[in-house]
């Protein structure tokens, strides 16, 4: 039978001795400062009864011989929550390349970890450095750096940087005034987008080099209309190369269950958008239904207005989409999440099959992963991009 635990040793296991992040000494200073008829021995005491029970009143007359330099430290605040603060070679050159830094990002500039490493030796440069005594640069010393100044690799999607931000307010404004007039449910978003619907990876896990594969670049365009609520939308529009590939096996793609067009380029064309357009208005009249459809200024977007009773087409500002139209702002990227996903579990399943190119796909299948993928996207994801927008 185990002995059992006296009070002593509880007390002392509890009392463990245990360092204290940067920002778990910035928070006791700063109690001290809000508290100046406060002895240092009453801090200790205050914050034993809140979550620090070893810390001692030496440990804060420390920190507070030391208060200067411990500010300074947390000013930087990629140290905030290290126990002991990182030392570095070339301090200098350090602060350097953090004050550049935040000045980059403050003007836009796109900063790479190859972008950093040259601008630390313009900076080893200046501040007299022995070219021959300064560091390697090495992709541990880029780590460290980024740990230590908090970056992180980030992607930048689309063009939404590049937009004034009082033409975008302008923009949302005018569209305000438009979708007022209208219930929600009849305020609706129509855009295209290419799908590369044979996803071939070239690059993968492996242990050693292999050989790789020519690439596929079959790529069809397919259009989305959502309403605001996310409650109503329309099957997705297909635009293909063939008009009758061999996969539908002498079928059109309507017998097959789409709506599918087909051009040499597979993209979107006035005629295919005058169809598409005039079977959505004949849907809204047979419901007795006034809607509102918002669209970008594509070249393609041409229409016979004499022919459209029920829908009235409003264009967005040029080269805005990133910013105000819905479908943009994480519809269409939940949508190409989805079909990747079912797209790897198809390759798995052809694997397990037996089958070696397990990543082949015909058009039929790629379109019935695309409606799947469409379906599983949901209401409230819709819902939330239109809010997004704040149109």
């Amino acid at each position: 039978m185990p002995r059992p635990i006296t009070s002593a040793e509880n007390t002392r296991a509890i009392l463990k001795r245990h360092n204290l992040t940067l920002s778990d000494k910035i928070l006791v200073l700063d109690w001290l400062r809000d508290h100046p008829g406060e002895s240092q021995s009453s801090a200790a005491q205050h914050f034993q009864r809140n979550g620090f029970p070893a810390l001692s009143q030496s440990s804060i007359s420390r920190w507070a011989s030391q208060e200067e330099e411990l500010r300074d430290q947390a000013a930087e605040t990629g140290n905030l929550s290290f126990k002991r603060p990182r030392k570095v070679e070339f301090p200098d050159v350090e602060k350097s390349l953090s004050v550049w830094i935040v000045q980059a990002q403050a003007n836009g500039i796109k900063i790479t970890g190859d972008v950093i490493r040259v601008k630390a030796c313009r900076y080893a440069q200046l501040h007299g450095v022995d070219p021959d005594e300064f560091l390697s640069l090495s992709n541990g010393w880029l780590e460290r750096f980024k740990l230590r100044h908090s970056l992180k690799e980030w992607r930048f999607h689309g063009e939404a940087g590049s937009v004034p931000e009082q033409e975008l307010q302008a923009a949302q404004q005018r569209l305000i005034a438009l979708t007022n007039v209208y219930a929600l449910e009849d305020i609706w978003n129509m855009d295209e987008t290419g799908l590369n619907d044979r996803m071939v990876p070239d690059r993968g896990l492996a242990t050693q080099q292999g050989a790789g594969v020519k690439h596929d670049k079959h790529r069809i365009t397919l259009a989305f209309t959502v309403n605001a609520t996310g409650t109503e939308r329309l099957p997705p529009l297909f635009i293909g190369h063939s008009a009758r590939p061999r996969c539908f096996k002498k079928k059109t793609g309507s017998q097959l269950g789409f709506d599918y067009y087909a051009n040499k380029k597979a993209w979107m064309t006035g005629h295919v958008f005058q169809r598409y357009l005039e079977a959505f208005d004949r849907q809204m009249r047979e419901q007795g239904r006034k809607v509102l459809l918002l669209i970008d200024n594509a070249p393609s977007h041409i229409f016979d207005k004499s022919v459209i009773t029920n829908i009235q087409v409003e264009f967005f500002p040029p080269n805005m989409t990133s910013r105000i139209q819905p479908l943009d702002a994480g519809v269409i990227r939940a949508f190409k999440a989805h079909y990747k996903r079912f797209f790897c579990e198809r390759a798995i399943d052809r694997e397990e099959l037996g089958l070696s190119d397990i990543y082949t796909i015909n058009l039929v299948d790629a379109m019935n992963l695309a409606k799947k993928s469409w379906s599983c996207v949901t209401n409230v994801t819709i819902g939330n991009c239109w809010r997004h927008v704040q149109i």
